[in-house]
């Protein structure tokens, strides 16, 4: 077990940085990039079978690693070939891993994506609904010349004055035309709700 943790430490002592780098690359998150390397780290580190590929023997009998030419035929690894091997297979999960990180941005932010849209359609709609009902209200409350002098002043932004002058009429008839009419549409909502 101790040879095997003195492995892993410098398995992560040699990688880590060149992981770091790629990982964040991908991400462009620090924090990110940093979690992607400990989750390779530690999906090795609990996959004994992985384990056991990554970290070969050398042949006991040469003490070399297999795959490279020997005398008499026999092929074995490298001690370089053998590193290169590992750190390869290190990059690789951690591309991948990046990749899933990716992936589920992706489907976080179509997802909050569609969440607005259908936020914003619903908040739209109920804005005409509401919309609707107050113009139904105001209709059904105040007299024309009260919509009329409510319209002037509110919607096309006209001073008491303005909307007297606009209407050939006094400006305390137009401040009592206003005040009746917001108090009867209160009076209104008030029942309405």
């Amino acid at each position: 077990m101790q040879r095997r943790q003195r492995q892993f430490e410098q398995l992560y002592k040699s990688n880590y940085r060149q992981m770091y780098r790629l990982a964040y690359a991908f991400l462009a998150d620090a924090d990110d990039a940093r979690d992607v390397v400990a989750q390779v780290f530690a999906q090795l580190w609990h996959s004994r079978t992985e384990l056991k590929n990554v970290f070969v023997k050398p042949d006991e009998q040469h003490g070399a690693f297999p795959d490279v030419a020997m005398p008499g035929g026999r092929r074995t690894k490298s001690k370089q070939q053998e590193n290169d091997a590992i750190t390869s297979y290190l990059l690789t999960a951690t591309r991948n891993q990046c990749y899933h990180i990716l992936h589920a941005r992706i489907q976080r932010e179509e997802l909050e994506q569609d969440l607005r849209h259908s936020t914003d359609a619903y908040t739209v709609d109920a804005e005409r609904e509401l919309i609707e009902e107050l113009r139904e209200i105001i209709n059904d409350s105040l007299t024309p010349r009260d919509r009329q002098i409510l319209s002037l002043h509110y919607d096309e932004g006209l001073s008491y004055k303005q909307t007297a002058d606009a209407l050939g009429i006094s400006l305390a008839a137009v401040n009592k035309h206003i005040t009746l009419s917001i108090a009867k549409l209160r009076k209104r909502l008030m029942i309405y709700n």
